[in-house]
């Protein structure tokens, strides 16, 4: 008699496993990181205008949100790659996401900057910040936020620093954390400066503008894509394996 063969298929490891959205998971980090940075803020300036706290929400949501995030979400990838040997806990996905969350804030501060310096029109599909209508606030209906603009992209970088405070200050790489984001704000800022005054300002194109604008383009986006997500997680990764 021949012998019975099982054709039931087993089933594939990771069949068992529910797919994750990580693109999701990111996104949901960032509600209850604001709502931290603005609790904080009512805590710490009870009279401060309610008006104005919306304003900033607002601000953050519509400049923030939206976009790939591949930078923001580079930040666990980095993680993943230097546990090697095991999955991260569920603290340290969230620290990654936290961080990740902290480049995406500052990507949304150069923006909003790089925006109005540009003359830019439109952003992701949607008129740029300094061009859309500001939200509903005591004293300015329909009208565009324009060059307030400027101090919400200086609240939006603030955001970085308070949500670094609150969640990582007593974490022993607190301050390679504030460091590599002051070093990645200077670095972009004197790469983008060639930028603006030869380009931008005089509206002339030479064989040095050329060259100054190819380095840009060149820097930045490895700066920002790579190095910003690898070394915000290798500064963590050192320190907790002392």
């Amino acid at each position: 008699q021949e012998p019975i063969l099982n054709t039931t298929m087993a089933a594939a490891p990771d069949a068992k496993r529910p797919k994750v959205d990580k693109k999701a998971a990111f996104v949901a980090e960032f509600k209850p990181l604001l709502d931290e940075v603005l609790n904080d803020a009512e805590k710490l300036y009870p009279d401060y205008d309610k008006g104005a706290l919306e304003w900033f929400r607002k601000s953050m949501e519509y400049n923030c949100l939206g976009g790939k995030m591949n930078r923001g979400l580079s930040v666990l990838d980095s993680l993943k790659h230097l546990l090697k040997d095991r999955e991260p806990t569920v603290d340290e996905i969230s620290e990654a996401n936290i961080l990740g969350w902290c480049i995406e804030w500052l990507q949304a501060f150069f923006l909003v900057s790089d925006d109005i310096m540009d003359g830019s029109i439109t952003r992701r599909k949607q008129p740029c910040w300094y061009k859309a209508i500001g939200p509903p606030c005591k004293g300015w209906e329909k009208e565009e936020v324009g060059m307030v603009a400027i101090n919400d992209a200086f609240l939006i970088e603030s955001a970085i620093y308070k949500i670094l405070k609150l969640r990582f200050r007593k974490k022993p790489y607190y301050v390679d954390l504030l460091e590599l984001f002051h070093e990645v704000n200077l670095h972009t800022q004197k790469h983008m400066h060639p930028h603006k005054a030869r380009i931008l300002m005089t509206m002339q194109f030479s064989c040095d503008c050329f060259t100054a604008t190819r380095t840009i383009f060149y820097h930045i986006p490895q700066l920002f894509s790579v190095c910003v997500p690898h070394r915000t997680h290798k500064h963590k990764h050192t320190h907790t394996n002392l």
